[in-house]
């Protein structure tokens, strides 16, 4: 599966993914990959905003961020979230990037 980094968006259109922390050091081709939250911040608000607040971003009160991850491939000891992974709202996560060439299992 390919590496996910900023801006990549939901399969619910928007939810934009956001970086920062560690992530912000791992770069693929110049742009910070996405990390496996666990608690599925660290995205924008997506397309289903404000129809349910599990939709929107986690300043609104919802989880639309990573939630899943490689069970192998790690930045910072946190999973690295990859194109397919699951998000906390449910949704996964799209590639815009155009960054084709990285595949982590």
């Amino acid at each position: 599966m390919n590496v996910s980094i900023k801006g990549d968006v939901s399969s619910d259109g928007g939810g934009a993914i956001d970086v920062y922390g560690v992530e912000l050091s791992v770069k693929v081709q110049g742009l910070a990959i996405a990390i496996n939250k666990n608690n599925g911040e660290g995205a924008a608000s997506d397309g289903k905003c404000p129809d349910a607040d599990i939709h929107c971003a986690s300043t609104m009160g919802g989880s639309s961020g990573p939630k899943q991850g490689s069970l192998n491939v790690f930045a910072g000891g946190v999973a690295v979230h990859r194109i397919g992974d699951t998000r906390g709202c449910g949704a996964t996560t799209l590639l815009v990037t155009g960054i084709r060439t990285v595949n982590v299992n």
